[in-house]
């Protein structure tokens, strides 16, 4: 066991000249302080017992012990304030070890990348451009995907959303012609909107238009063409559906977000079931070089492209093309335009001095055919017959219209005109089957 001497040496050899220099300084001062002390007290025994000389019984006041005790103590003192106040030593490994672990997290499940060629566009009427799924700028460079379905949609305030699909066997070398036309034609409907799960905080984007917070419906949604719905909150990865609304009234249900750390795995990409009836439906899904004729939910790896091929008896084909690059999810409402299931002869007259041209809509279909003169239309049960006056963007259709049914291999005639309130009249003239030829 070391003596307090051999510990109070070797303390004085743990310091730091800086810290041996403080030492001896403080100590050189408290020896200056004890000396004037006992000087004081001396002086107190002489003035009460005289000179010390003189007294017998007087034992001489031991000075250098009383320095070497001081000398100690405050070592002692000095050492413990110096364990007190030093900092506990940190281990910066484990620090770092713990900071790494905090920000480690998986990798992003990507494909690899696609190979690609330049197309040229000429756009007009429209704010937005998406191809295949992706917003891309209007004046900036084009591309298509090698060896597989292409699809443009745009789309401008007011105007009929453009939509067209490229085969895969389909090597576009000339000029895409992206013109958009007024929508003041078109049969138009409400989408509902509904979210399978209650969220807050979600911003939307409709066709390329920001709204702002989620919305419960949309007025005035084109029938018969798509719509791109895109959803977004902190915290969770992006989700698009893809809209074919085909009646007054649509209803659409938002899957559940997933978050983004979920997503990293891939985006899910589901197809809404098709209605139970007797009209037969085939899908097509195509991703990693391989099709499926079922409606699978598929997980896309980021940067991969999947394409749809759907049919229906009495529709026409719907093909379309999609890289949902960077959203958790992808869902699909699809309905397909009516198919001609025959042709119908048609022919409008109108009443002298009137400007009302006849048209007749559906889903997604507009005809507009020249004032006596007859025409081939399909043949089809739901045609929406009105009027409209005026051209170009002074157009105005007219209240009142009237729902036809236009049965195949026959003739139809109306009249059309303008009654005194504004209101389009229509009366037909003529309806018979046309004769066959004998065989």
């Amino acid at each position: 066991m070391m003596s307090e001497e051999e510990q109070f040496e070797a303390i004085l050899a743990s310091m730091s000249p800086e810290e041996r220099a403080a030492y001896e300084a403080h100590e050189a001062e408290e020896a200056e302080r004890a000396a004037v002390r006992e000087a004081a007290k001396m002086q107190e025994i002489r003035e009460m017992y005289g000179n010390p000389s003189d007294i017998s019984m007087q034992r001489k006041f031991p000075v250098g012990l009383l320095i070497a005790l001081i000398v100690i103590l405050s070592g002692i003192a000095f050492l413990m304030y110096k364990v007190m106040t030093a900092e506990t030593p940190v281990d910066e490994s484990k620090t770092q070890a713990v900071a790494v672990q905090e920000v480690v997290m998986p990798e992003q499940n990507r494909a690899a990348p696609l190979n690609k060629y330049a197309v040229k566009l000429k756009v007009s009427g429209a704010t937005t451009l998406i191809i295949n799924g992706v917003e891309t700028p209007i004046s900036g460079d084009h591309y298509f995907v090698t060896g597989h379905k292409n699809t443009i949609m745009a789309f401008g305030d007011g105007m009929v959303p453009f939509f067209k699909t490229y085969d895969a066997k389909e090597l576009v070398a000339g000029t895409i012609q992206v013109k958009l036309e007024p929508a003041v034609l078109y049969q138009k409907g409400i989408v509902n909107f509904r979210l399978s799960k209650e969220m807050t905080g979600i911003r939307a984007t409709f066709d390329g238009r920001r709204l702002g917070s989620f919305p419960t419906s949309i007025q005035d949604v084109v029938l018969g063409r798509p719509h791109v719905l895109v959803l977004e909150k902190d915290g969770y990865a992006r989700h698009m559906h893809l809209i074919w609304p085909d009646t007054d009234e649509t209803n659409v249900v938002i899957p559940d977000l997933v978050t983004e750390y979920n997503a990293l795995s891939g985006t899910v990409c589901s197809l809404k079931p098709f209605p139970v009836s007797a009209i037969k439906y085939g899908v097509k899904i195509t991703y990693e070089g391989t099709s499926y004729d079922a409606p699978i939910v598929p997980t896309l790896a980021h940067g991969d492209i999947i394409e749809y091929y759907i049919t229906r008896e009495q529709r026409r084909p719907l093909m379309f093309a999609v890289i949902p690059d960077g959203f958790g999810t992808l869902s699909v409402d699809a309905t397909l335009l009516r198919d001609s299931i025959g042709e119908t002869l048609v022919t409008f007259r109108r009443a002298p001095n009137s400007n009302v041209q006849p048209c007749l809509r559906r889903y997604g279909e507009v005809l507009c055919p020249q004032v006596g003169v007859e025409t081939v239309v399909p043949s089809g049960p739901d045609w929406e017959i009105f009027g409209m006056v005026g051209d170009g963007d002074d157009v105005r259709v007219l209240r009142g219209s009237q729902i036809q049914r236009l049965l195949k291999d026959s003739r139809y005639a109306f009249d059309v005109s303008q009654d005194s309130r504004g209101t389009f009249a229509l009366k037909i003239t003529q309806a018979q089957k046309n004769k066959q030829p004998k065989k």
